[in-house]
């Protein structure tokens, strides 16, 4: 028997950070979700362990992110490869990176959809799945039975083994270091535990590193790297004498009787990027289309902003404001960023090696972050705000378009923030005088476009097309171009706002 959805709906399989924010951003512009993931219940055991810059601006556009403030921690510092660098650069016009676990951020975000209309359905996998030019039919089976779902799109944000890529005919290629790795909590009494459990250190002998964070009142969450195949390492459950013994080979100190590991397991440095993010009414996203190393920390925020792309384009597609075409820009945008990101790691891993030479290569490295420009580089790469959409019509390296917006960049006439207008799932249209609203064409909201006045007069990005996702889609600078917005309307939303 094939249920019946409401008509249109989309079907996600996976409810980790990319599924949920995905299901919340559909339900914002009121298109139905059916949302199924394998567990019977929330994952206690996520290994993410923040959320960065880029992400935590997606989320306070949206006005959900003080449920994670709640919970989380503004975290200071920012790395790459274990080299320290300095934020703060960016403290004055952008929002704070948080240390936050996984798990929160999911419980927030499963609140959240679910009080949107999302149907989330836990215990229910997917089975298999055909499509033809009218739809997709899934075979899904859940803790009443097997049954079907047919639904105009599916998008699996399955992770890197689940099952959507391979039945839609989806490849990809993979490369993994050999490596050993833990990951988990301890619920402790921090005063028990040895100060080597806290912080960052490298590994001294094989270029590994350990990281170890407060996760939660009396939870530390531990991270351990050893570079190089380990003989002795298990294939079953992770027992309590190899995790002591992982621990103390990085950190030299012995873990107190007295700690209770809440879940720990073991992880592999892994690299995995889909051929493709598209097949037909089939769509990948999160780890199912990218999975990286733990080292650069992209795992969670690729997937969140992978979600934010995706939905507003499938959104505008299936209530007709936009032609199918739309979505093809999903991969053109997204596939680029995962793929810096894997770069990125690769890079942060290598200046950890043991090899020879690179003790001193990291030496060098090191004395070359002390220069604010180099600093600056590298914390928009590791915080997310270094990815940038190309321009249609190719890509001024001084122009703002395809940028996300920063929150503090323009106020409204009341003294408001601009981002707030995209608080609904909706982009906005930022002017200074109302007749160029005319020349651009847009005199009305008919295309659900928020439009808003703003004060700064003086500012070159004060006319601006900012989309749904909050990057910038065209730019008028001195209000002589008002075409370039007019043009970016088009494309981005389908027609005109007349």
């Amino acid at each position: 028997m094939v249920e019946a959805l409401p008509d249109p709906s989309v079907l996600i399989v996976g409810g980790g950070p990319t599924g949920l924010m995905l299901a919340c951003e559909l339900g914002l512009v009121g298109i139905p979700t059916v949302l199924v993931d394998r567990s019977p219940g929330p994952r206690p055991d996520a290994p993410g362990i923040a959320i960065n810059i880029g992400t935590a601006e997606l989320l306070a556009q949206r006005d959900w992110l003080d449920p994670i403030r709640a919970v989380g921690t503004v975290l200071p510092a920012a790395h790459f490869a274990l080299v320290g660098l300095d934020p703060t650069v960016r403290a004055a016009e952008r929002e704070n990176a948080y240390l936050v676990p996984q798990s929160a951020v999911e419980r927030v975000l499963a609140e959240r959809a679910v009080s949107l209309g999302a149907d989330l359905r836990r215990g229910t996998e997917l089975v298999d799945l055909t499509q033809d030019a009218g739809g997709v039919t899934a075979r899904l089976r859940g803790p009443d039975g097997a049954y079907e779902l047919r639904v105009p799109y599916l998008v699996g944000a399955d992770g890197p083994d689940g099952p959507v890529g391979p039945l839609a005919g989806i490849g990809a290629s993979e490369t993994e270091i050999p490596s050993y790795g833990l990951v988990g909590d301890l619920r402790a009494d921090f005063a028990t535990l040895p100060p080597e459990l806290f912080g960052v250190r490298r590994h001294p002998g094989n270029g590994g590193f350990y990281t170890g964070a407060p996760a939660g009142n009396g939870l530390l969450r531990f991270m351990t790297a050893e570079f190089g195949a380990r003989e002795d390492a298990g294939t079953g459950p992770l027992g309590a004498d190899e995790l002591a013994a992982g621990l103390r080979r990085v950190t030299g100190a012995d873990l107190p009787s007295a700690a209770e590991v809440v879940w720990a397991q073991r992880y592999r440095q892994r690299t995995r990027l889909a051929e493709r993010y598209r097949e037909g009414r089939v769509f990948l996203a999160g780890d199912a289309a990218h999975v990286f190393p733990a080292l650069g920390g992209a795992r969670i925020n690729t997937g969140v902003e992978d979600a934010v792309n995706l939905g507003w384009k499938l959104s505008s597609v299936l209530r007709g404001t936009v032609p199918e075409t739309l979505l093809d820009t999903y991969q053109r945008e997204r596939q680029p960023v995962a793929v810096a990101a894997a770069d990125s790691t690769a890079a942060q891993l290598a200046l950890g090696a043991p090899a020879p030479g690179v003790a001193q290569l990291r030496e060098l490295f090191a004395a070359l972050v002390g220069l604010p420009q180099v600093n600056d580089y590298l914390v928009d790469m590791v915080t997310g705000l270094d990815a940038r959409y190309p321009e249609p019509d190719g890509t001024d390296p001084d122009s703002v378009v395809g940028t996300l917006l920063s929150p503090a960049r323009l106020k409204t006439l009341g003294g408001g923030e601009v981002a707030e207008a995209l608080r609904r799932g909706r982009g906005a249209l930022t002017y200074t005088e109302p007749e160029w609203l005319d020349a651009v064409g847009a005199t009305d909201s008919v295309c659900g476009l928020a439009l808003v006045q703003v004060s700064d007069l003086d500012s070159p990005g004060t006319r601006l097309l900012i989309r749904p996702d909050g990057r910038v889609a065209a730019v008028d600078p001195d209000g002589t171009e008002p075409y370039r917005v007019g043009d970016a309307l088009r494309s981005c939303f389908g027609h005109s706002c007349r």
